[in-house]
């Protein structure tokens, strides 16, 4: 549910760490990186994009 992870997410930003004491600079990814349109983490070599 988005809602369980907005909130999760409000939470590290107002800690600053993650549970495990990691910083929250850690674990940020880069959205258009690792959420392509079809939800992948990349897209396949032999298909491009359109």
């Amino acid at each position: 549910d988005r809602d369980v992870i907005n909130k999760a997410l409000d939470e590290l930003r107002k800690n600053g760490r993650a549970r495990n004491g990691e910083p929250l600079e850690a674990f940020s990814l880069p959205p258009a990186e690792y959420f392509t349109r079809e939800g992948l983490p990349e897209a396949p070599a032999g298909n491009p994009e359109k």
